[in-house]
Formats: C-alpha cells, structure tokens, sequence
C-alpha cells in the first residue's frame, strides 16, 4: 500500500447513499500514473482514508481523508 501523490473528488455525491465515496481523481504513488475509482466510507476514519487500487499498476492507494 502506498499514498497517492495528489488526489481530487467532490465533497459530496449520490454514491454516498449507498456507501460508497463521491469519484477520487488521483496520482498514484507507486508508477505516477493517473487513476480514478470510487472507495467504501464506511472504513474511512479506521483506514485513515479511502483505499483505492490504481487501475494501471493495481497497487492500493490511500487518500488521506476523514468524515464527519
């Protein structure tokens, strides 16, 4: 698991009523390429933040964030 690079999403969506996170644009922190994907709320505050698997290299990232 590593950090990604830079990451950008919308503060809220209609995805959130189902548990999942609005879409996070990020760099990824392993090969620098840029992917996007949706990550579960539900483990955000114990995780740290959202953990989404990079779609070039499929190693996880994590975008630091919090909720509430």
């Amino acid at each position: 698991m590593v950090t990604c690079k830079k990451a950008e999403m919308y503060t809220m969506s209609v995805s959130m009523l189902f548990g999942m996170s609005p879409k996070v644009v990020f760099q990824c922190g392993a090969c620098g390429n840029w992917s996007s994907g949706r990550g579960n709320t539900a483990t955000v505050n114990r995780n740290g933040g959202l953990l989404i698997p990079c779609n070039c290299c499929g190693e996880t990232n994590k975008i630091p964030c919090r909720l509430g």
